[in-house]
């Protein structure tokens, strides 16, 4: 996945990742709501790429999986 392939900073969570969003054809606003939602419960969260540097890459990557295997 893109978080396990570039750096964990949050000018590349806020500018690649964004970039890789937009290449797919998808809203951004829509993916990270989806992203917020997936690592917090919620979504009324402070803002997602400062919520993932502060859990962590690896917290991230987790919480991720485990939202994506709830819905599969």
């Amino acid at each position: 996945s893109w978080l396990t392939q570039h750096e964990f900073t949050k000018f590349d969570l806020e500018s690649g990742w964004t970039d890789a969003i937009k290449i797919q054809g998808w809203k951004v606003g829509d993916y990270f709501m989806s992203v917020r939602i997936a690592l917090c419960g919620s979504r009324q969260t402070p803002p997602t790429t400062a919520t993932m540097l502060v859990l962590g890459r690896e917290e991230v990557l987790s919480r991720l999986n485990h939202s994506i295997n709830l819905i599969t």
